[in-house]
């Protein structure tokens, strides 16, 4: 379940760290069982329901239910970071608040608990990174970040008891950026000096990628890159497979390129070649099969979408844009897997709706009656498998509305895209 839930949320390709900035709702607007209005972000929950996060209320809509119920509001501080589990208990933490908030039962308990502290004096400015339910059902994952005098950046994760026992220290990462983290699995960049720039764009040189693995058997230790091996100037998640692989995207020497897959409990990872960077209009995904989608957004011309498969071949194919005369939105906003495996896309009005093979022709459902005056595109929408729906953000104002698209009316309505044309070549 670990990496999932955070799957199901296409932020325009980004990684899901986003959700923490928001506002308060300032609609006015009553929600109905097809458009959510005045959120900020949007989380489905395993049991699904769904959660919202941002400002200062933490607010929750039950499975099949119609409108959204407050658990908790702190005033003038901001809730950025909120985890669930099957059974619909809920952990909240608010940036400024001292506690952990446990929502939990029927009626709902609330309860309390401290924040882990820094172990340390030398460390200042910690905050909660990441919250997550274990599978045991009595304890919790909490990441906490800092700074540490004069400088540097440290990690720590903590197994915090549901009952108020006392935090236990997992494992601590010093000097490293966080690549990802999830329930059982955290990844991290180490650079080769600790005063140098580590950041999304460069981390010139990279001693290591390292994952922290949560087993059963305690705390596991894995590099998965070794500096000095293979020569490495950044890393960066690929996003969108709903499964526990992982993908990094790998810059070398000489503007080339590698990507890195690896599956939690593997030994070590698989580093291939891919083709150099393209345009600032690529966009990688990457799905429960191994490949990477390399795609190209040409606005007004075509998306081309290059299929790269874990043996190394490519398969090219190619997406006219819409003939309208009245389109003129041809932004990528949004994609993500179905639960069959299949690509759905949120480009320009249209959702586009792909077989499992990519070579076959698309449909295409317009979803342009969705906007009004004055509003536009969020470049988000959350996935929910069951039933299957897309809930579409629409930015209005401030605020952000979330439109229910059912899949079953897209699949009824969509007409076929023109032609896709497609070939295949193998990448050396």
């Amino acid at each position: 379940m670990s990496r999932i839930w955070s799957a199901l949320i296409a932020l325009a390709l980004v990684a899901p760290a986003a959700f923490a900035e928001g506002i308060d709702t300032r609609s006015k607007k009553p929600d109905t069982p097809s458009r959510l209005h005045g959120l900020t972000t949007m989380l489905p929950m395993p049991n699904g329901g769904f959660l919202t996060v941002g400002g200062s209320n933490l607010r929750m809509l039950a499975p099949g239910g119609r409108q959204f119920t407050s658990l908790h509001r702190i005033p003038k501080d901001s809730l950025y970071r909120v985890a669930s589990n099957k059974a619909g208990d809920v952990l909240a933490a608010w940036e400024k608040d001292a506690s952990l908030h446990y929502f939990t039962g029927t009626p709902r308990r609330h309860v309390t608990l401290p924040k882990p502290k820094p172990p340390t004096d030398e460390l200042w400015d910690f905050q909660v990174g990441s919250l997550a339910f274990l599978e045991n059902g009595r304890d919790v994952l909490v990441h906490m970040e800092g700074h540490k005098k004069p400088r540097g950046e440290v990690s720590i994760a903590y197994r915090v008891p549901l009952d108020g026992g006392a935090p236990e220290l997992l494992y601590r990462v010093e000097e490293g950026r966080q690549l990802d983290r999830s329930r059982d699995v955290a990844l991290y960049l180490i650079p080769e000096r600790p005063d140098q720039p580590c950041e999304h764009r460069t981390c010139n040189p990279v001693r290591a990628v390292v994952a922290y693995e949560l087993t059963a058997h305690g705390v596991k230790h894995t590099v998965l890159l070794d500096g000095r091996a293979t020569l490495v100037s950044n890393a960066r998640m690929i996003w969108g497979n709903t499964d526990e692989q992982v993908f990094l995207e790998l810059s070398l020497e000489r503007n080339e390129r590698a990507v890195l897959r690896w599956r939690p409990g593997q030994p070590k990872a698989d580093i291939r070649p891919f083709p150099k960077f393209a345009s600032y209009d690529e966009r990688l995904f990457s799905t429960n099969s191994g490949d990477v989608l390399q795609l190209l957004n040409h606005q007004e011309e075509a998306l081309v979408i290059h299929r790269h498969t874990p043996d190394g071949k490519q398969e090219t194919v190619r997406l006219p844009a819409s003939n309208d005369p009245d389109t003129i939105d041809s932004n990528l906003h949004a994609l993500g897997l179905r639960k069959n495996g299949a690509l759905w896309m949120h480009w320009g009005d249209f959702v586009l709706l792909f077989d499992v093979n990519l070579a076959r022709n698309p449909r295409a459902y317009s979803v342009e009656p969705l906007l009004t005056r004055r509003t536009e595109w969020a470049d988000v929408a959350v996935y929910v498998q069951e039933p299957e729906v897309l809930w579409i953000g629409i930015e209005v104002g401030r605020g952000r509305d979330f439109a229910r698209v059912p899949f079953a009316e897209m699949e009824k309505r969509a007409k076929p895209w023109r032609a896709v044309r497609s070939t295949s070549t193998e990448f050396d």
